[in-house]
């Protein structure tokens, strides 16, 4: 399977070349939310201008799938709609949240606002958070393996906005405070990726392989941790490219702000990385864009597919991490074809942290 187009609403931009443009710029989309901490501190997230706060979560999270994929398809320009499935990625999250997209309702919300009807025999939502991009990768493979299908499209969304999310973070010790500085900075976004069967971009970013595994010793619980269920998943990932971690170049994480998320990728290149690297860079958007829960996963693939089309990627292959805070974990292994090491300058990736 091949990325053939990308788009993204983020509080970097509402298209995926605004978004990607900032995040290698390194601008932050940081800013003062309308929410107070228990403490009565101005609660620091990043959010899209463009949507009003106060709007209803179910209505926002429509509005941040509808500018996405509309960034996608329209930029694409020759999708077959009725001949393409379309894979959703919600929250992991109490229905209670956003019960008005439980389901398939999703689907109906989408036609109403874009009037596109996606091949409804192959539609399926993934309301796992942030994993569900693998998840829907996986079922993408099936289609392709299975039917004729011209095309999938993948898009994800979450928004960490509203005041009931803001609240268990904080309850949980995760939110990024005056008073807990090791936490995360809430956003919103979301992302969507057009897959084919072939090719049919200049730059080529080509999946190789994906592994899942599930971690006990998550953020939200004291187990002695050791990175395991990461490990197991990047393993997977590596056996069935038949690839080992030297051969990764760079990897794209969906660590938060906090240490846990970076932790776990130390241990991960402790634990796999048999062979001295002189790079290893690791990429983390939410630095720029904040936390964006479900949609983090697809800001990878946008990232890592403009990275390679615009020549900045620091090798050919790269490692995309998530994790998810229950303990799901997953890895999914991309190659982009046409890289080039004359490419790479060395002051053109986006910022990032050397493990």
């Amino acid at each position: 399977m091949w990325i053939s187009a990308t788009g993204l609403a983020s509080p970097l931009g509402v298209s995926a070349s605004a978004t990607c443009s900032a995040i290698r710029a390194g601008i932050s989309a940081a800013g003062a939310l309308p929410h107070k901490s228990e403490a009565g501190d101005l609660i620091t997230g990043a959010s899209i201008a463009a949507l009003p706060l106060d709007m209803p979560r179910h209505e926002r999270l429509v509005a941040l799938l509808c500018r996405a994929l509309l960034d996608c398809v329209v930029g694409a320009g020759n999708i077959e709609i009725e001949r393409t499935a379309l894979l959703v990625v919600l929250p992991a999250e109490p229905q209670s949240w956003c019960a008005e997209l439980a389901g398939e309702k999703v689907f109906a919300l989408l036609q109403t606002q874009l009037g596109w009807r996606f091949d409804a025999s192959q539609s399926k939502v993934f309301s796992q958070g942030v994993v569900g991009t693998s998840a829907a990768l996986a079922a993408a493979a099936k289609i392709f393996e299975e039917t004729d299908m011209a095309g999938c499209v993948i898009c994800g969304v979450d928004s960490l906005l509203s005041e009931p999310i803001l609240r268990e973070y904080e309850s949980q010790g995760r939110l990024k405070t005056l008073q807990q500085s090791d936490g995360l900075m809430p956003g919103e976004a979301a992302g969507c990726i057009w897959l084919t069967r072939e090719s049919t971009t200049s730059h080529g970013a080509q999946i190789l392989g994906q592994g899942v595994a599930r971690e006990v010793a998550t953020v939200l619980n004291e187990e002695p941790f050791r990175g395991d269920g990461l490990v197991a998943a990047a393993r997977a990932a590596l056996q069935s490219a038949e690839l080992t971690m030297s051969d990764i170049d760079f990897r794209i994480s969906d660590a938060t702000g906090e240490s846990y998320g970076l932790r776990e990728q130390a241990l991960l290149v402790g634990r796999l990385v048999q062979e001295p690297k002189e790079h290893f860079d690791l990429w983390h958007p939410a630095e720029y864009t904040g936390c964006t829960g479900a949609a983090a996963g697809l800001v990878q693939l946008a990232l890592l597919d403009d990275a390679f089309g615009q020549g900045y990627a620091p090798g050919a292959r790269a490692m995309l991490c998530c994790s998810e805070p229950s303990g799901e974990r997953s890895v999914v292994l991309w190659q982009g074809t046409n890289w080039a090491e004359s490419d790479l300058g060395s002051d053109m990736a986006p910022g990032t942290v050397a493990l």
